[in-house]
């Protein structure tokens, strides 16, 4: 529907400038009752003065109806002139072609020359806005299919509209950019209201959705969009901006060099990990976690960064006192550099790509550093605490329990090297540990579904691996 009022306001400026007529005056002089309402004009049938008309180009059909008493007083200085719409030529404004002296004045323009003037008008700039909406869902799924739904209705709206030229996601970030400057000074003041809240968050959440794409992530770095809209919200004391911002900047650099580039530059990493210790809110440490961790994976001149800023050891702090989803991502994010590093070292082909990336990797100097800011030591104790608790205290473990030793049993196994002498040094207290989740996980009498049975097979199957080859238990032993 808005395409089509588009259509009709543009028709409707351009048919009151200009008058017609038919090619026979006679064939065309049906009157036309007007209503307040839209009315269907029956082709050849002359429309009087001061009516508002409107003609959809897609169905041929021309509608009219009486103004309203505002419109009316805004047309008072103006001449209005009858016009009627042939149903071969559409009228328009032509000098040589007027009707007799004492009647309305009639001209009429052909096709061609309409289409040249609508041509004009293509060219000209089209300014795109769209209505804010509540987009504060947190599944992600969810809000992108809701995003992807709007995106689609915005884009559809252009193309069936045929004048203007269809917007693609360069131009939908621009504009969601603009949009969003008009709220900067309110974001660094603090002086939102509920709307304009809920307007900022809907603009971020159409910008996540976007810079997911590579290209759509480089044209909203190109468009400055990490400093027009990250940094404010980073900046301000809003946390539901800062969570909403954060999820944009970690989508844009996710997988994408030359923005991870710009935001390095830009200083991205210390401005999350101040972040990151300046909040208690979970929400916005487990954002600026998974923000660092996209920033920062599989490109070491960004870890080097990291560690320099004190990141390790602010990780390492988390891994005592953090909340349990935190410390979920940081050990997973420990766990994925380090399985870069033995990627890389595991490649066959001698090249010169890899050689320099192993250059890059071995300056960081990332797993002498994680003995020095005892991720080693924190990996211990977090799973015989973990353990501990949720079998002699609860004797049971919940879904967010179940997932935190998942990521402790898998970060031992890709750190047991590095690692090795605390976890021998521990290894007592690991082993007890690992025999009691084992025997607790055999010993449950409460009925399972289908896919608690297989993950509980699962943990089974890891901590025996555990034990395997960290802590050299033969097979006959377990």
């Amino acid at each position: 529907m808005r395409c089509n009022f588009a259509v009709f306001a543009i028709v409707s400026y351009f048919l009151f400038s200009f008058v017609v007529g038919s090619k026979n005056d006679s064939e065309n002089r049906t009157v036309f009752v007007p209503t307040t309402e839209w009315k269907t004009v029956e082709k050849g049938t002359p429309i009087p003065k001061g009516l508002h008309v409107r003609h959809n180009f897609q169905t041929g059909i021309t509608e009219a109806k009486l103004l309203e008493p505002e419109e009316k007083n805004s047309k008072n200085d103006e001449t209005t002139k009858s016009l009627t719409i042939h149903p071969e030529t559409i009228q328009g404004s032509d000098t040589d072609n007027k009707a007799p002296e004492g009647d309305d004045e009639i001209v009429k323009i052909s096709a061609k020359e309409l289409k040249d003037k609508i041509k004009k008008m293509k060219a000209s700039k089209v300014t795109f806005g769209s209505k804010t909406e509540n987009a504060n869902i947190r599944n992600s799924e969810t809000r992108f299919q809701s995003y992807h739904k709007r995106l689609d209705e915005l884009k559809a709206d252009y193309e069936s509209m045929k004048l203007f030229q269809k917007p693609n996601d360069a131009d939908l970030i621009r504009e969601f950019i603009q949009q969003f400057s008009k709220h900067r000074k309110a974001i660094t003041s603090g002086s939102l209201d509920t709307d304009e809240l809920k307007s900022i968050i809907d603009i971020l959440g159409q910008l996540e959705y976007l810079v997911h794409d590579i290209d759509s992530g480089l044209e909203f770095t190109k468009s400055e969009g990490l400093v027009k809209v990250i940094y404010p919200c980073l900046n301000g004391t809003i946390e539901d901006l800062k969570i909403e911002a954060l999820r944009v900047l970690g989508a844009a650099v996710q997988s994408n060099p030359k923005v991870k580039e710009v935001a390095l530059e830009l200083e991205f990493v210390p401005i999350i990990l101040r972040t990151l210790t300046k909040h208690q809110n979970p929400k916005v440490m487990d954002r600026c976690i998974y923000a660092m961790g996209s920033l920062i994976r599989n490109y070491p001149v960004a870890q080097k960064v990291f560690l320099r800023h004190g990141g390790l050891e602010i990780f390492s702090e988390l891994l005592v006192e953090g909340p349990v989803s935190s410390q979920k991502r940081i050990i997973n994010l420990i766990n994925d550099m380090i399985l870069e590093r033995q990627k890389l070292s595991d490649e066959s082909e001698e090249s010169q790509y890899r050689e320099s990336n192993m250059a890059e990797y071995t300056d960081v100097e990332f797993e002498e550093k994680i003995i020095r800011h005892k991720i080693c030591a924190r990996l211990v104790t977090l799973l015989v605490k973990t353990i501990d608790n949720e079998i002699r205290t609860e004797n049971s473990i919940d879904t967010n329990e179940h997932d935190l030793l998942e990521v402790i049993y898998e970060c031992i196994l890709t750190v047991g090297n590095i690692c090795k002498s605390e976890f021998q040094n521990n290894r007592v207290d690991i082993l007890t540990a690992l025999d009691e989740v084992s025997a607790f996980y055999n010993s449950l009498n409460t009925p399972l579904q289908s896919h608690d049975d297989d993950f509980i097979r699962h943990l089974l199957t890891i901590i025996d691996k555990l034990k395997e080859t960290v802590f050299s238990v033969s097979h006959d032993e377990l």
